[in-house]
C-alpha cells in the first residue's frame, strides 16, 4: 500500500510539472489551466456512529488529487475531473468484531483485565480503523480572471475501497501480560466497496476550505453501523 501511495505521488507531481512546462494556448481572456494537484487535509465528523464508542479529539483524513483542467471558452468557468487516493482515519476505543449473524459490531476495548486474581489497567496508544480509497472526481469551478484568483469548485466524486485495516498498539488486554501488544487486521468482512457524494472548494490563491459528504455508509445495509464521514479542511493547490 506505501508503494502504491507513493508511486501516485510520483506520478502525479510528475504530471504536474510536466503540463506546467507545456504551453498554454487561447486568448488572454481565456482561463489558465490550473489546480491540477490538490493536496487535502482534512477532519473526519463520522456520522451514526454507535453510541458507545469514544473518539480521539481529532479524525484525520488525507488526499491526493491529480487534475485535467478545461476552461469553457472565454468565461470563468472549468471542467476538471481526476483521479485520488483518499485515507481515512477512524481512531476510537472500539474493535471490530461480528456478532453470531455474521453482522460487523465494535467491542469496546475493556479498561481492566483481571487474570489470575490480579486486575490490571489496559490503555493503548493507537487503536484505529483505516479505510484507503481509489476515487474519480469531477469538479464545476468558477475563479476570477486576476493575478490572486478567487475560487468556488463544486464537485462529485465515486470511489471504490482499496483497502482497509485495523491497528492496535498498547495493553496487551489479551492475556494479561505485561508486555505491550502490536497487531493489525486486514479483509474484515461487511464493508461497502462503493461510495459517492458532493464535495466542494472554496478560496484564495494557492489554498481552499473544502468539504466533502460520503452518501453511503462504510458498512453493507443491515451488516453493521451505518456510519459515514463528513470531511472538513484545507487544500493546497500548488500547481
Amino acid at each position: 500500500m506505501k508503494k502504491l501511495i507513493f508511486s501516485l505521488f510520483l506520478t502525479t507531481f510528475c504530471v504536474a510539472l510536466f503540463a506546467q512546462e507545456e504551453g498554454e494556448s487561447g486568448s488572454s481572456t481565456r482561463l489558465k489551466k490550473t489546480d491540477r494537484v490538490v493536496i487535502d487535509i482534512s477532519y473526519d465528523l463520522w456520522q451514526d456512529a454507535p453510541s458507545g464508542l469514544a473518539f480521539k479529539a481529532i479524525q484525520p483524513s488525507y488526499a491526493i488529487s491529480s487534475f485535467q483542467d478545461y476552461p469553457l471558452g472565454n468565461s470563468n468557468f472549468s471542467f476538471a475531473w481526476g483521479l485520488s487516493i483518499n485515507m481515512h482515519n477512524m481512531h476510537t476505543d472500539g474493535l471490530i468484531t461480528l456478532d453470531t449473524a455474521g453482522n460487523t459490531e465494535f467491542m469496546k476495548i475493556p479498561s481492566t483485565v483481571t487474570f489470575g486474581g490480579t486486575t490490571k489497567d489496559i490503555s493503548h496508544k493507537i487503536n484505529k480503523m483505516t479505510l484507503t480509497y481509489i476515487e474519480t472526481p469531477i469538479e464545476f469551478r468558477f475563479r476570477t480572471k486576476s493575478v490572486f484568483p478567487f475560487k468556488v469548485y463544486a464537485g462529485f466524486k465515486l470511489g471504490v475501497l482499496l483497502q482497509e485495516h485495523t491497528k492496535y498498539v498498547g495493553d496487551d488486554f489479551i492475556t494479561g501480560s505485561d508486555n505491550t501488544i502490536k497487531f493489525k487486521e486486514y479483509k474484515h468482512q461487511n464493508f461497502e466497496t462503493l461510495r459517492y457524494g458532493p464535495t466542494l472548494r472554496i478560496g484564495y490563491r494557492w489554498i481552499s476550505l473544502h468539504a466533502s459528504y460520503n452518501m453511503t455508509s462504510v458498512f453493507k445495509k443491515d451488516k453493521g453501523p451505518q456510519m459515514y464521514p463528513i470531511s472538513i479542511g484545507l487544500s493546497i493547490m500548488p500547481y
